[in-house]
């Protein structure tokens, strides 16, 4: 079974990757990427994460392999010196573009499906607080409609329950990326 610790490791390789990387020179970085979507009930606005890895940025966005074909894609967004909202959304579809569900069951190393976490508020020095709050997607899809050997593009929308309380509830829609598989360096 895919753990939810899984998607937890991915979003803290994400705040690794923003303690360990440079700033980009100047000019287009092939590295550069874009995530967003909009969220309604408990929780509701905007989230939207685009740049290059880079240093206290709101651009942490990477897309990554993994095995049997399958992959993610992470981002990070500062909202403040020690605070981050976080998304982090893996999926196995091999090679091809397309689209796959998300479940709650989903094991993306092993079948065609999709796993997903949004998280508010992460504390950057990796202590708990109050006010972090964990959502855990149920349902929904991600649609991956661009791969090639550096970039991944497609869209995303779900239901999503605040962790532990299934009964508190966002619905995310108007999820769309565009991300680049890091370089060898990270």
């Amino acid at each position: 079974m895919f753990a939810r610790s899984t998607l937890r490791t991915a979003s803290a390789a994400v705040f690794l990757a923003l303690a360990g990387c440079s700033s980009p020179t100047s000019g287009s970085d092939a590295r550069s990427g874009t995530l967003s979507f909009d969220y309604a009930g408990v929780a509701a606005g905007h989230y939207s994460a685009s740049g290059a890895l880079r240093v206290n940025e709101p651009s942490a966005l990477t897309y990554e392999n993994v095995a049997g074909g399958g992959g993610g894609v992470s981002a990070a967004h500062p909202t403040s010196r020690t605070r981050s909202d976080a998304i982090a959304l893996k999926f196995a579809m091999g090679t091809v573009t397309g689209t796959v569900a998300i479940s709650e069951t989903c094991n993306p190393n092993e079948a065609y499906c999709g796993r997903g976490e949004f998280d508010i508020a992460v504390p950057l020095d990796g202590q708990s607080a109050p006010d972090h709050k964990v959502f855990l997607f149920t349902a929904g899809s991600v649609t991956v409609t661009e791969r090639s050997i550096s970039r991944v593009k497609g869209t995303f929308s779900g239901t999503a329950y605040l962790y532990p309380d299934r009964a508190q509830t966002i619905t995310v829609t108007n999820g769309r990326f565009d991300a680049p598989f890091p370089p060898a360096s990270y």
